[in-house]
C-alpha cells in the first residue's frame, strides 16, 4: 500500500478561460495565467520556466526523504525557490 500524497499544489486548471472557453492554467507560484493549451497540457508556467508536476514530485521527494531544499532548489528561480519551501513548512 502506498503513502497518501501530501496535498502540494503549485497550480490550477481553471475551465472555460481559455481559448474558445477551453482551459487556461494558473500558477499559484507567480499568479500568472496562461491561455495556451500547450502550457495547460504539460502544466507549465513560462514566466517561473516550471514544469509543475516536477515542482509536485520534487516537493513530495524531499518531504519523503527529509533533504535539503537549499541544494536541490539552487537552479530555481527565486519565488519558485521560496514558493518550494513554503510547501515543505506545512
Amino acid at each position: 500500500m502506498s503513502t497518501p500524497r501530501p496535498a502540494i499544489r503549485s497550480y490550477e486548471i481553471l475551465e472555460g478561460t481559455g481559448a474558445v472557453g477551453g482551459q487556461s492554467i494558473r500558477c499559484l507560484v507567480c499568479r500568472h495565467t496562461s491561455h495556451n493549451a500547450n502550457d495547460v497540457h504539460h502544466r507549465y508556467c513560462a514566466h517561473c520556466a516550471l514544469f509543475h508536476d516536477e515542482f509536485t514530485h520534487l516537493a513530495v521527494w524531499l518531504l519523503r526523504h527529509g533533504g535539503d531544499s537549499d541544494e536541490f532548489a539552487a537552479g530555481l528561480k527565486p519565488e519558485v525557490r521560496d514558493y518550494l519551501r513554503q510547501c515543505l513548512r506545512r
